[in-house]
């Protein structure tokens, strides 16, 4: 795993957890009283002023926005560390299979590294 994507997660698993909502121009993490999963209750995460309410439906969508696109970088990651496994095992005698699935290979790593600077 790239630094990143670390430094992501890291972020993430510090904010406050469970679904945020977008109340008039606050955002909460609504609770549910006692006993439930969230029982200390509504969670104030922040406000907004201005008239950019697209901004804020960003924002409090971000928690599982990101959660979402981390799990699927993360079965990316592994679906390529198989193809690897896979292609040092039993795919390099076969003819033309092993110079596609090295080719696969490359074009993931060299998409991952072009994009670790952004």
């Amino acid at each position: 795993m790239n630094d990143r994507i670390q430094e992501i997660k890291d972020r993430l698993d510090k904010a406050t957890e469970g679904e945020w909502n977008l109340e008039g121009k606050e955002i909460w993490r609504r609770g549910d009283g006692y006993g439930g999963e969230y029982p200390e209750g509504h969670v104030w995460i922040t406000d907004f002023t201005g008239s950019n309410k697209n901004n804020a439906v960003l924002i409090a969508n971000a928690p599982m926005d990101i959660a979402y696109l981390l799990s699927e970088y993360d079965r990316m990651r592994e679906a390529l560390e198989w193809t690897k496994r896979k292609f040092e095992k039993e795919w390099t005698y076969e003819m033309g299979i092993g110079e596609v699935v090295d080719d696969i290979i490359r074009r993931f790593e060299n998409a991952a590294e072009a994009n670790r600077g952004l």
